[in-house]
């Protein structure tokens, strides 16, 4: 042990002279660099494995998300084209009797003499309502562009 201090120093307490051996300082400064380059770059190491690690689990999880979002937008499709569909057909069941009702063969004449049902026709016109489809405005925007731009543009209420 006291020939390495000495290698070091001979400023010890049992030194001869107080001279440092700055060859000796340097080898021992290169030795700690080396193992600390030693360290370093196991841990670099590590941390890289971890971060890939990480970004892999991230782009799984980023994955399933996009997964879950599909699934609940095409749930959110479905559940809109329902509703506005059942009052399409209850609505379209309506014309149909109103329009066969008006083609039958006394009932073209009765309409132009008769004040009262025009007044009847209009009026059952006028109660076409569309509330369920009205109340989904918001959430058109999971329908494809083709269709919601058409109910807008159909529902939209215009400024005459």
């Amino acid at each position: 042990m006291m020939d390495f201090l000495d290698a070091l120093s001979t400023c010890w307490w049992l030194g001869k002279a107080c001279l440092p051996k700055w060859e000796a300082w340097a080898a021992l400064a290169s030795i700690a660099a080396v193992v600390t380059t030693g360290i370093l770059g196991v841990v670099t190491y590590r941390l890289g494995k971890a971060a890939n690690r990480a970004s892999t689990l991230a782009v799984a999880l980023a994955g399933r998300q996009a997964q879950e979002q599909d699934f609940r937008g095409h749930t959110e499709r479905l559940l809109v084209l329902l509703q506005v569909a059942a009052e399409v057909i209850a609505t379209t069941t309506f014309l149909q009797e109103l329009v066969r009702q008006l083609s039958e063969q006394t009932s073209e004449g009765y309409f132009v003499v008769n004040r009262d049902y025009r007044g009847e026709v209009v009026r059952d016109l006028a109660q076409i309502t569309f509330p369920v489809s009205m109340g989904l405005m918001d959430r058109l925007h999971y329908l494809d562009r083709g269709t919601s731009s058409r109910l807008v543009s159909d529902w939209t209420p215009s400024d005459d």
